[in-house]
């Protein structure tokens, strides 16, 4: 497992790819969801080093999962 771990969670898959590629690039392994719900369930397989949250999504934004973080 790489050191430099991104996990990206965004409701427009295009941006979330977009991060991803970018980071790859950086030397980061990458992983993309695209809501709350598959980014608490990544988060737990990744162990990220760095997040990406769209702030603005549908069900569960950005706001709850950085509360959702903090626990």
């Amino acid at each position: 497992m790489s050191e430099k771990r991104l996990l990206v969670v965004d409701d427009e898959p295009e941006f979330g790819e977009l991060v991803a590629r970018v980071a790859a690039d950086l030397g980061y392994e990458t992983q993309v969801t695209t809501n709350g719900r598959d980014f608490q369930s990544a988060y737990h397989e990744l162990h990220p080093t760095l997040v990406v949250l769209d702030m603005v999504m549908p069900e569960m934004d950005g706001n709850e999962l950085v509360l959702w973080l903090m626990e």
